[in-house]
């Protein structure tokens, strides 16, 4: 918990970490500023000053951001598609977006920022060893188009730490659990399975950590981390199938799953993205989204457990709570 009242920018407020971090900074007493492109009604009842503007206006971020003694940077497109064909959108936001937030925090004497990164900005190997604080970030022409330009958007804001910036970034890994209005993408897959849909999911797994742990881990980060550092918030390895399995559990009933081997279904990928674009859609499998489920990743949070007392929940309670909470939106 920050220790004193501030006047806080969330930039992404409207977002699944960011409206739970805007929410739990109001509960704590913080004058918060909550900066968004589209909202809805999860955040309209939030007693903050709202921002409905694009990150990418330069003029409305330097607005927003005057004043305010600690920024979190969280606005981002998320993107599972692989083609070059989306890089300048995703760039133009998870980059150029970026580069303003640090701009105005520079030119406005803001205390701290505390930049949102992702597990997806490393460079992963093939074989798959331990991924840590130290693992490098992916090069300018390496990865996927949003891979890359969280990458990019991180060294942005390490370049203005040597120019005087206090800065703190957390990486989050595959962010699930409650309060997910959007829905996420996994978000979605648990409500189809409550409802008793036939969920076809492919084989592989990902690094899960709960909504509510890197919220309490990004507070902890602003009041105790240490400048120019960065924590990697893990949760811990799991199989999509046993995810699934977690929803059917906590539904109290069996779910209709096919789990399909990703080579399966990377051959129809390259066609699916294609379609997707034509009708700007977001497709549901494409080559980024079945490479990042390969292998087992084995990503270390020491530090952050250290430094910043992150204690990441079993995912099962995490499932739990999540189907839970969907439940009473619908009720």
């Amino acid at each position: 918990m920050l220790t004193e009242p501030r006047t806080i920018l969330v930039t992404g407020a409207s977002g699944h970490i960011g409206g739970l971090l805007a929410r739990r900074l109001i509960e704590q007493g913080h004058h918060v500023r909550g900066l968004y492109r589209s909202g809805g009604p999860h955040i309209a009842d939030l007693d903050m000053a709202h921002h409905c503007v694009d990150v990418r206006d330069a003029q409305a971020v330097s607005k927003a951001v005057a004043g305010a003694d600690l920024v979190f940077h969280l606005a981002a497109r998320i993107s599972l598609a692989g083609g070059d064909y989306d890089r300048p959108l995703t760039e133009s936001i998870n980059v150029g977006g970026t580069r303003n937030v640090v701009e105005a925090c520079m030119a406005h004497g803001v205390r701290r920022l505390v930049h949102f990164s992702s597990s997806h900005a490393l460079n992963r190997p093939d074989d798959d060893p331990p991924l840590t604080e130290d693992t490098p970030l992916l090069g300018d022409d390496e990865g996927f188009p949003y891979d890359r330009s969280k990458a990019k958007g991180e060294r942005l804001v390490r370049e203005a730490m040597t120019k005087g910036l206090d800065a703190v970034v957390v990486a989050p890994s595959g962010v699930i659990g409650p309060f997910d209005h959007g829905p996420s993408k996994t978000g979605a897959q648990i409500r189809a399975l409550m409802r008793g849909s036939f969920a076809v999911i492919p084989s592989g797994g990902y690094d899960f950590v709960d909504v509510r742990d890197v919220v309490a881990a990004a507070l902890a980060a602003a009041e105790r981390g240490r400048t120019g550092h960065k924590y990697l918030l893990s949760g811990g390895y799991a199989p999509i199938q046993q995810v699934m399995a977690h929803v059917a559990d906590a539904c109290g009933r069996g779910g209709r799953i096919l789990t399909l081997p990703r080579w399966l279904l990377r051959l129809p990928a390259p066609a699916i993205e294609q379609v997707c674009r034509m009708f700007s859609l977001e497709p549901l499998a494409s080559g980024m989204m079945l490479d990042t489920l390969r292998g087992q990743i084995d990503m270390r949070s020491e530090k952050a457990r250290a430094e910043l007392g992150f204690t990441p929940r079993p995912l099962a309670e995490t499932i739990a709570d999540t189907v839970a909470w969907f439940r009473e939106q619908s009720a």
